[in-house]
């Protein structure tokens, strides 16, 4: 069976979400949830960290792709880093890595987006 673990923690202004395991469809409705309570308070600065993500479907890339709008409309910011290979290449296949703010790791998200 496949599982996700979702651990989230605050760096300056975002809220990240730390994943570990299958990014895939039987796994997404718990980080979606997360993400939709995160929309209902004031804060609209969200990162992922996908270092331990082993796995990713088309499933997983609309809803980045879908997290990126809904920053975008409240005038937010969405940033991944720590993307693995093989996630990388799966965005770049789809095209959604032209919307996307990716960076290579925490250290330099935080020297880039965190006061």
């Amino acid at each position: 069976m496949a599982t996700l673990s979702i651990e989230k923690k605050i760096l300056g202004d975002f809220t990240v979400f730390v994943l570990k395991g299958e990014l895939i469809v039987s796994t997404l409705a718990a980080l979606k949830k997360k993400v939709q309570d995160e929309f209902t308070g004031n804060k609209f600065y969200m990162a992922i960290d996908m270092l331990g993500v082993s796995q990713i479907d088309s499933s997983a890339l609309g809803l980045i792709n879908n997290i990126k709008k809904k920053t975008d409309e409240k005038e937010g910011h969405f940033v991944l880093f720590s993307v693995p290979p093989h996630a990388l290449q799966s965005l770049t296949e789809t095209g959604i890595l032209g919307n996307i703010v990716i960076v290579k790791n925490e250290e330099e998200f935080k020297d880039n987006f965190i006061l």
